[in-house]
């Protein structure tokens, strides 16, 4: 993907590098994809109506969200809760497949996946929330779950400016991600990252890291955002992952990193 960018800010979608350069249309959908922050954290989700007004899915149903889990520590010789937050949360995290047509070299329309990301469930219903830039001009969204099934996805709401979307998908009882406060995260904290790096072959995929500075102010296409940085690997289909504290609470979205020659370790999250 270096060829496309030498640096700056990467949004942490994944595309197919071969089909990509057949495809004008996707480099511009690439470059156009913006981070950005939300307000008052993940649990903002509840406040949504100040993004999207009447339409927002908050004001449509209340999220159902289990009791915060207690994740022990006891069981590790490092007191490292990774492994149980990995058990909880990893099968909260499913694949998104932004599917879509373009014209090949013969003039042939394609149909076919146009970029992937991360999403993560958010109520047992079937809600989803994840990047706007992952699911941008979509014409089909594909889910996979973490057990492997897929299943359609429809928008319920979507904000460019927020970079954020929930998604429905039509099966009940799923694993859900219980919601935290970013305004908690400590610089040093330890945070793990789980998401689809390089697409669905390597789904659920856990990186561990701490929390390098909770209010990172980044400028991008001339606006600023706060956002929370971190040494947590995050790679291309990582973004709308979910990025969760030592408790095992989500208290990020895994959007973008830093990409400049001879740099390493600078990922970014939506708190």
């Amino acid at each position: 993907m270096h060829k496309y960018l030498k640096g700056g800010i990467l949004c942490m979608s994944y595309f197919n590098s071969d089909e990509f350069e057949n495809s004008p249309s996707k480099l511009s959908y690439f470059l156009v994809a913006l981070v950005a922050a939300i307000l008052g954290g993940i649990v903002s989700l509840y406040m949504a109506p100040m993004i999207l007004g009447d339409n927002w899915v908050g004001n449509n149903i209340g999220l159902q969200q289990p009791a915060i889990p207690n994740i022990p520590r006891e069981n590790y010789e490092d007191d490292s809760p990774v492994v149980a937050i990995a058990e909880q949360v990893g099968p909260t995290v499913v694949g998104v497949s932004n599917r879509g047509q373009y014209r090949d070299f013969f003039g042939r329309t394609i149909n076919q996946e146009i970029g992937s990301g991360s999403g993560v469930i958010i109520d047992a219903r079937g809600y989803i929330v994840t990047n706007f830039h992952v699911i941008d001009k979509a014409q089909e969204i594909i889910i996979t779950l973490h057990d492997g099934r897929k299943t359609t996805a429809e928008i319920i709401g979507s904000d460019p400016t927020t970079d954020l979307a929930v998604l429905k998908i039509e099966e009940e009882n799923l694993p859900v991600a219980i919601l935290g406060d970013s305004n908690n995260l400590r610089q040093g904290e330890l945070v793990v990252a789980i998401g689809n790096p390089l697409g669905i072959e390597f789904a659920g995929s856990v990186t561990v890291g701490v929390v390098s500075a909770t209010e990172r102010t980044l400028t991008i296409e001339d606006r600023q955002f706060k956002l929370i940085q971190t040494d947590a690997a995050i790679n291309p289909g990582n973004s709308g992952g979910a990025l969760v504290d030592r408790n095992g609470l989500l208290v990020g979205i895994n959007s973008a990193k830093l990409v400049v020659q001879g740099v390493e370790g600078m990922g970014f999250a939506i708190p």
